[in-house]
């Protein structure tokens, strides 16, 4: 196996041997896509790691949102026609759901201004106000504030790096201090215990904006501020009228006590969840964040579904091309929870390019201090059908030997058993080889796995032939990722018949090409 080209890395190997150091990060790397972002900036986010691109359904109209996906499938094609294999970047939409914004900076929405500590500002309902933001005054596009809360709640504005104590309510307007200050721009979010009870699951917006990303065939779809598990029945419901059920991930945004009360409801029917351990200190308090957060991701793991942080990854690096200490902990703490995915939001191209390089960086140190655990094996060997089988077979055997990789073959239920790997946790990266592209845009929102369409017919030659083939072709794609070296022992799931709908056969191999 390759090791990972860091200084210290060397250094790390002599100390502990057993440290096996990947050449391809488990975790998945998310960038928000914004309408600024050029095919050629898209393009270059793609080749420095990105792997999902999401799109913030809050800020704009679908006709942007159009431009934005256009310009995202335009840009993995042109990735595509350069690489020697075929590149996909999933699209996931996140919904504005009855998210609570600012309105807009008096001096434009790219202007900002900081609000000091200690002093007073006014939120209002009036819409008059709603493009008259300054520090003095600010417009909240939730007309139904004023009667969910009451002096001494504290509200949370961008992602709660601004706290505000209501001293007064009045008809429209909330009476303010401002406790932890900072800069704020326009159109921020805004957080506050219970002011949700009140607002629908879905909005006319919603629906919408669900129905035009159904139509543009997203890969995902994250529902904001899931609380139970009534809301992801309804998404699901309108796949199913419009024949799209199982063709789009829906994921269930947490992002208050309700909806981490009911984690496990909610997973019974949503594809995966995502986490902000900022939103999380809205209801809990800050010194307990930490458990009550490692708790959902647990659970997340143990029933094998994808798990997104939604945590600012490298803030510090939206202002600065290096990252701060603490922001290199934080990541490297994620990473050893077992998060799935990562997401980057940072609002400016400068330093993006750098933040996905030292994202992919800290993965791969991170993945090399993980070590082998029999939760999730203790799990499957309680059920272990066929496809649980082979995936634990696969896992443990490449655990054993330290292969390099892991290559799954083309069946139909190829994406049900590299799932059941990826909730294994091992130690080497999926190389999933798929004879279609459906699945792969739903493995890319699952740790571990790399898909690649390999779309050679089998024509005239026998089912040995066509293994081989598409071994080959899984060999030199780990090679061309450079995860995988001449001589280096690989474990490959197979199925010895065609037809049969199952992987069937484990076997170590030696890379010879």
């Amino acid at each position: 196996m390759q090791e990972f080209g860091t200084m210290n890395s060397n250094v790390l190997k002599e100390l502990f041997p057993d440290m096996m150091y990947n050449s391809k990060r488990h975790a998945n790397i998310m960038c928000t896509i914004n309408p600024e972002f050029t095919t050629s900036e898209i393009e270059d986010m793609i080749a420095a790691g990105m792997d999902i691109a999401r799109i913030n359904f809050s800020l704009h109209d679908q006709s942007i949102y159009k431009k934005i996906i256009d310009n995202i499938r335009e840009a993995t094609k042109n990735v595509s026609a350069k690489s020697q294999f075929p590149m996909h970047v999933s699209i996931a939409v996140d919904t504005k759901g009855p998210e609570i914004q600012t309105g807009a900076l008096e001096n434009g929405i790219n202007s900002k201004v900081f609000l000091e500590s200690g002093a007073a500002i006014t939120l209002t309902t009036d819409e008059k106000f709603k493009f008259k933001g300054s520090t003095k005054l600010l417009y909240i596009d939730y007309e139904d504030l004023t009667n969910v809360v009451e002096p001494g709640v504290r509200l949370y504005i961008d992602n709660c790096s601004i706290m505000l104590v209501i001293d007064r309510v009045e008809e429209s307007n909330l009476i303010c201090t401002i406790v932890d200050g900072g800069w704020l721009g326009s159109y921020k979010d805004v957080k506050g215990q219970d002011i949700f009870r009140k607002k629908l699951d879905f909005t006319p917006k919603d629906i919408s904006d669900l129905k035009f990303a159904i139509n543009e065939n997203v890969d995902c779809i994250m529902n904001s501020y899931t609380m139970t598990h009534e809301s992801i029945v309804k998404i699901k419901q309108m796949l199913v009228d419009y024949k799209m059920i199982g063709d789009i991930l829906v994921f269930a945004k947490v992002e208050n006590k309700f909806g981490a009360k009911r984690l496990k409801e909610i997973l019974q029917v949503a594809d995966g969840i995502v986490l902000s351990r900022m939103d999380l200190t809205v209801d809990f308090a800050r010194e307990s964040v930490f458990h009550h957060h490692k708790s959902l991701v647990d659970i997340c793991n143990q029933l094998g579904k994808p798990c997104v942080s939604f945590d600012p990854i490298l803030p510090s690096m939206s202002e600065s091309p290096v990252p701060e200490f603490t922001d290199l902990s934080d990541l490297g703490h994620l990473i050893m929870l077992g998060i799935d995915s990562l997401m980057l939001s940072n609002e400016n191209f400068e330093y993006l390019l750098e933040s996905i390089k030292f994202t992919n960086k800290i993965c791969l140190e991170a993945d090399a201090c993980q070590t082998i655990t029999n939760d999730s094996v203790s799990l499957l060997k309680s059920s272990m059908e066929g496809n649980s089988a082979i995936a634990y077979l696969a896992v443990e055997a490449s655990n054993q030997c330290k292969a390099s990789a892991i290559i799954t073959l083309p069946v139909p239920v190829i994406g049900k058993v590299v799932k059941l790997m990826s909730k294994l946790r091992p130690q080497c990266s999926v190389i999933a080889v798929c004879s279609s592209a459906k699945p792969i845009s739903d493995m890319r929102f699952y740790r571990s796995l790399n898909p690649v369409l390999f779309d050679e017919p089998i024509g005239k030659s026998s089912w040995e032939d066509y293994l081989e083939r598409a071994l080959n072709f899984g060999l030199q794609f780990g090679k061309h990722l450079g995860m995988i070296e001449t001589g280096d022992l690989v474990v490959v799931a197979s199925s010895w018949k065609q037809n049969t709908g199952l992987l069937n056969t484990v076997s170590v191999e030696q890379c010879s090409i």
